[in-house]
């Protein structure tokens, strides 16, 4: 593998459990490097766990994704930018961040989560009656793996069950590397078109679900706009769909390959939440963290690089052994509380 080669992000997987090994080679051996992203541009990958926590709390890093220097971790990607869209949350800097993403917060406070667990656990176990009592084999994929948190989101955002092929088939196209830009685009403003579609009807009296709320909340401070509660539900859409569904199928692969794990859960139900914790860190659903923009002239990793305003960095944060499934790891530990 020549050093080009070595230095592309993301790598192609070879196996959809895990990263690949040279991602922790980098990160032993250059843990700040010289990446070719896949649009032919230069960023600085960060694969420190210490390092991409000083790059993405820093306010000399900018996740202003319109932004012409904003490094594209997607092939067309910088094509297909419009400077002149509002920006979501995730592509907004302080102070504009702060009272954006304080609004929305308060609907995943624990205890609104826990008010939602009956409602959660009446879905799961529908699906899975459905499954045992179908035909055999089942496709877990499906029956459960999809439409779990494609009932749950549509739970909490109050969009009509009937519409979830809609978005499903919009989603995987937005998340999906391969893409094309175009198309891409497109998806999204179909789902943006959807969801402010959506909100005007919820406007004239809106109900006691997520978006019905935030009408109320921003509504009284001041700050409603239709198209940016568009852009949040977008946003919980997409981040809570593909990405939830995806970790349902690779675990239940994952404890099936590993049946020890599995008898361990069956005995202790209280180890679950470690098991979860473990299962997220190490199958890493997707490769593609983050991105930000030095917007100032510093330096990264403790000073073994220089970055230079204008310059790219890309977020790929590994712990130790990422690589490999620490079957040992969480059973054993202290279980955490649901609050944590």
């Amino acid at each position: 593998m020549t050093t080009a080669e070595k230095h592309e992000f993301p790598m192609a997987r070879t196996c959809p459990f895990a990263p690949l090994p040279a991602y922790e080679e980098i990160r032993e051996g250059e843990p700040v490097s010289r990446v070719r992203l896949p649009d032919g541009g230069w960023a600085w990958g960060v694969s420190r766990h210490e390092d991409v926590r000083t790059v993405l709390n820093d306010r000399r890093f900018s996740a202003d994704r319109q932004h012409p220097d904003f490094p594209a971790l997607v092939k067309g990607e910088a094509a297909s930018r419009r400077p002149d869209e509002e920006r979501m949350l995730i592509a907004m800097d302080a102070p504009e961040h702060g009272p954006a993403r304080k609004t929305v917060l308060g609907e995943f406070t624990v205890r609104r989560l826990e008010a939602l667990r009956p409602r959660i656990q009446e879905i799961v176990d529908g699906q899975i009656d459905a499954l045992l009592a179908g035909p055999r084999p089942g496709d877990l994929v499906d029956s459960l793996s999809l439409p779990v948190p494609s009932l749950v989101i549509c739970e909490m955002l109050g969009v009509p069950y009937a519409d979830h092929e809609f978005f499903q088939e919009h989603t995987v196209k937005v998340i999906k590397q391969s893409t094309p830009p175009e198309e891409r685009w497109a998806a999204m403003v179909a789902i943006q078109g959807y969801m402010a579609d959506l909100i005007a009807e919820k406007e004239e009296n809106p109900p006691d679900d997520l978006l019905g709320r935030q009408i109320v909340k921003l509504r009284a401070d001041g700050t409603y706009r239709r198209t940016a509660l568009a852009d949040m539900g977008l946003l919980l859409l997409v981040a809570g769909h593909e990405t939830t569904a995806n970790m349902i199928s690779l675990s239940t692969v994952a404890f099936l390959r590993n049946p020890e794990q599995l008898a361990m859960i069956k005995a202790d139900p209280g180890k679950t939440l470690n098991a979860v914790e473990e299962m997220l860190r190490y199958f890493t659903i997707i490769d593609v963290a983050t991105a930000r923009l030095c917007v100032e002239d510093m330096e990264v990793g403790g000073g073994c690089r220089r970055c230079a305003a204008g310059t790219g960095i890309s977020c790929a944060p590994r712990p130790p052994s990422a690589t490999r499934w620490r079957a040992w790891t969480y059973p054993n530990a202290t279980p955490r509380s649901p609050g944590t």
